[in-house]
């Protein structure tokens, strides 16, 4: 085999490399941006289920009123609607933290496109309090997730106990 043999063979065997190696990169971006999408929704979801809540619970508390329902009732309904928005406040707070997870993400990116790009005798400041900063905000924003859809439960469970004692 004569070395321009040689050197198309290696060249051909770069290219299945480096298409399989674009493939796979595709397939982690893709599968990325089906997550944030499934985030998303999830926290838009916990926003609108216990922003719902509190507004039937008080259309629903508007009514009685106007019937003349006792204040006892009334008030136990009220008290038994303050997990509705405390689950509006951990969608909320999912929300904002969920800025800066990403803020920390796109840093990272770009401390990482700048640390490959750099020549020699530039140094590139080190960025290891930025990734766990990231670490950390991934970890509260997802438990502000799952408590906003825990504070949707505890609410619909409080307020069925007290249509159930006062029948």
């Amino acid at each position: 085999m004569s070395d321009e043999e040689k050197t198309t063979a290696y060249e051909a065997t770069l290219r299945r490399q480096e298409m399989h190696w674009q493939s796979s990169v595709d397939f982690v971006r893709h599968n990325d941006r089906a997550a944030i999408d499934i985030g998303i929704a999830a926290l838009k979801t916990a926003a609108l289920i216990n922003a719902g809540a509190s507004v039937a619970l008080l259309a629903f508390v508007g009514q009685l009123w106007n019937k003349g329902a006792g204040h006892v009732i009334v008030s136990h309904i009220l008290h038994s609607g303050v997990p509705f928005v405390w689950g509006l406040l951990s969608a909320s707070g999912s929300f904002a933290v969920a800025y800066f997870y990403q803020s920390a993400l796109t840093a990272l990116a770009h401390h990482e496109v700048k640390t490959i790009s750099a020549q020699n005798d530039q140094p590139v400041s080190p960025r290891c309090g930025m990734k766990r900063f990231a670490q950390i905000t991934g970890v509260i924003m997802i438990g502000l997730a799952f408590a906003a859809l825990g504070n949707f439960v505890w609410g619909a469970f409080s307020v069925m106990r007290v249509f159930e004692n006062s029948i």
